[in-house]
Order: structure tokens, then sequence, then C-alpha cells
């Protein structure tokens, strides 16, 4: 996983929290790509502001809903890679969630 992405990045702790089960990688411009080979699965997500804030969010939101990622490691990934929002104060003020529910499998050849 460290040499897919570096140490202490999400892609790297995707891999090492899943025991290799998901491969994970990021492009350019908000991509996050991740494969399931056990479940002949592939996943493209990209952020349309083309920042990766929010990755950690929809990637482990993404796994959850498709039973691939228990509690357990939906926890362990957030707490790792999923700031808290705070101002200059550092008072929290505000959190990034997903706001999604999958409704289908979708392919685009």
């Amino acid at each position: 996983p460290v040499n897919v992405s570096g140490e202490g990045n999400l892609v790297a702790s995707i891999m090492e929290i899943s025991e290799g089960r998901i491969a994970a990688k990021t492009g350019a411009e908000g991509l996050l790509c991740l494969a399931v080979p056990e479940r002949s699965l592939g996943i493209a997500i990209r952020i349309a502001d083309g920042s990766y804030r929010t990755h950690a969010v929809a990637a482990v939101s993404t796994l959850a809903q498709l039973g691939i990622l228990d509690d357990a490691m939906r926890q362990e990934i957030l707490a790792r890679h999923c700031p808290e929002l705070r101002n200059h104060n550092g008072r929290l003020v505000g959190e990034i969630r997903p706001v999604f529910a999958l409704q289908s499998p979708v392919a685009v050849a």
C-alpha cells in the first residue's frame, strides 16, 4: 500500500485496513478508483470541484453501502482521514458527511 501512495495516505489506509481486499488509487482532478477483486467490482469516485478532502467520506460510504466495509473498518478510515472543520479560533464549525444512497450499479462502456 505505501508504495502506491505513500505513508499515511487514504489509499494506503484503505488497502491496509481491508487487508488487501480493496485496491485503491487516486488520479487527477478529484478522482479515486477502488477495486474489489473478490466481487469483480470496480468503483470510480470523482469529486466535482477536484478536491480530495471528501474522498474518505465518499469512499467509506460507498464501500459500507455495498457491504464491503464493516463498522470497525469504516470508523478506522474516517478517524485517520476525515478532518474536523474548525475556524481560525479552533472552534468546530462543520463536518464532512455523505448525503447519498446508492441506487443501483451503473456501468458505462
